[in-house]
């Protein structure tokens, strides 16, 4: 269980950065995209597929991880993360939904670090 849940929250991590270059290249992207000759997804697609892994990638590593250390700041954050992601989901207007995605996205992101950060303290 213990692998399980690590290998979750470096999962969210690792998929919230993506999520986050995702919001800060898909502006050039599109420019360049005719000119390269590519045909993009929808970003809405994308986001939507995002938010819907995140979701239990983050209930799996956090889940686990409440089991271990029993504070609930992490899930906290996390929630609040997942709640802009989706209310970004729901935004007429591109530099909210990139916005709150950024900002909700980073909220998970920290919530799995401070979960690993609790279940394995870093010596200094």
């Amino acid at each position: 269980m213990a692998r399980l849940q690590a290998f979750s929250d470096r999962l969210a991590v690792f998929l919230s950065g993506l999520c986050v270059l995702h919001c800060l290249f898909l502006p050039i992207l599109l420019i360049l995209a005719p000119v390269l000759g590519l045909n993009l997804v929808s970003d809405e697609l994308v986001h939507s597929i995002l938010f819907i892994i995140a979701i239990p990638v983050s209930l799996v590593g956090l889940g686990l991880g409440y089991r271990r250390h029993r504070h609930l700041g992490s899930a906290a954050l996390a929630a609040m993360g997942l709640v802009l992601m989706y209310v970004a989901l729901l935004q007429n207007s591109l530099f909210m939904e990139e916005a709150l995605t950024i900002i909700g996205v980073s909220l998970v992101a920290f919530a799995h670090i401070q979960n690993r950060r609790r279940l394995a303290p870093v010596a200094i």
